[in-house]
C-alpha cells in the first residue's frame, strides 16, 4: 500500500514522497495486511474552517480524514488535499513545516502517533529512498565526522560551551556515528561508568533528520557494543525535552531532573541483555 509522506528535507524544508508500505495474507484474516506497526496513543480532531501558518508537525503520526478535507500546502507552492477515508504520514516535525487549511464547515481526523524507534525508511519510495549505514567509528576521519556532528548540533544548535563538549573522556571512549547517503548525520558514545555499568551520551542526530529512526538505531549499536564488553546497565543524561523518546526505547528515568551544561537532564538506566 502506497501512502503519501510529508517529510523534512535536508534543505529544512517539507517535502512530499511516498511510503511503500508491504502487505500479505495472514491466516484468519480477510485480504492482506501490513507487518505490525508500534504507536503512540490516537487523538481525535476537530478543527475549524481556516489556515494554519507554516509550521512544523506536532509529532510524527498518521493522518486520517474522517470528514471534511484538509490541504497541506509546502514552502514551494505544492498542495495536496486529502478527503474522508485518506490517510497520510505527517513527519515533518522540524524545519519550515508546512501550511494547512481546513476543507468544508468542519474537518474531524484521527490522528496516530509513531515512536522515532519505528524505521519506517526501508518502506521510502523513489527520490524518497536514502540508505542509512549506522557503525562504530574505526578511523580519524570517522572521528573527525563525529567532531563535526556534535559540533553542529550540541555547539551551533544548543549554544554549549565547546570546551565542556569535548572533553578528556572522547579519548577513551566508543564512538558511533550514522551516515545518510553518505554524509554525517548522527553520533553518540559509551564510557565506563561504574563496574558493569556503560554510559551512553553525547547523542546527536542532526534536524533534517530527527524522527528518522537514526537516533534509535545509533542507540540500539552502542547497547549491542555495551554488552558485548560485558555491561550488564546502560546509563545515560537524557536532556528531559527528549525523555520520551528514550522511555520508548526502555529507559526508566531514576532520580530527580539536574542542570548540566545549563540545560535540564534527568537520569535513566535500561537493563542490557547479554551478549550471545
Amino acid at each position: 500500500m502506497r501512502i503519501p509522506w510529508l517529510y523534512t528535507g535536508a534543505d529544512g524544508r517539507s517535502h512530499f514522497g511516498e511510503l511503500d508500505i508491504p502487505q500479505e495474507e495472514r491466516p484468519g484474516v480477510v485480504g492482506a495486511s501490513s507487518p505490525d506497526i508500534a504507536t503512540e496513543p490516537l487523538r481525535l480532531q476537530t478543527a475549524q474552517p481556516g489556515t494554519l501558518d507554516f509550521h512544523p508537525a506536532p509529532r510524527r503520526q498518521f493522518v486520517i480524514v474522517l470528514s471534511g478535507g484538509i490541504e497541506i500546502e509546502l514552502a514551494d507552492g505544492e498542495k495536496r488535499q486529502f478527503g474522508p477515508g485518506e490517510l497520510f504520514l505527517a513527519d515533518d516535525t522540524t524545519g519550515q513545516g508546512h501550511r494547512t487549511r481546513t476543507i468544508g464547515e468542519t474537518r474531524n481526523t484521527v490522528q496516530v502517533g509513531v515512536p522515532a524507534s519505528v524505521d519506517l525508511t526501508r518502506w521510502r519510495v523513489g527520490e524518497a529512498m536514502t540508505q542509512v549505514t549506522v557503525k562504530l567509528v574505526e578511523s580519524p576521519e570517522e572521528y573527525q565526522a563525529v567532531r563535526e556532528v556534535r559540533l553542529r548540533v550540541f555547539i551551533e544548535e544548543q549554544g554549549i560551551d565547546p570546551e565542556l563538549e569535548y572533553d578528556e573522556l572522547d579519548a577513551t571512549a566508543t564512538h558511533a556515528i550514522a551516515f545518510v547517503d553518505g554524509a554525517p548525520a548522527g553520533t553518540g558514545r559509551m564510557v565506563r561508568d561504574e563496574p558493569g555499568v556503560a554510559r551512553i551520551g553525547r547523542m546527536a542526530v542532526d534536524a533534517a533528520w530527527r524522527r528518522h529512526g537514526v537516533g534509535s538505531r545509533l542507540l540500539r549499536l552502542l547497547e549491542r557494543e555495551a554488552a558485548r564488553q560485558g555491561y550488564h546497565t546502560a546509563l545515560l543524561h537524557a536532556q528531559t525535552y527528549v525523555q520520551a523518546f528514550y522511555q520508548v526505547l526502555g529507559y526508566q528515568p531514576a532520580g530527580a531532573p539536574f542542570m548540566e551544561a545549563d540545560i535540564e537532564h534527568v537520569t535513566m538506566t535500561r537493563t542490557l541483555r547479554p551478549s550471545p
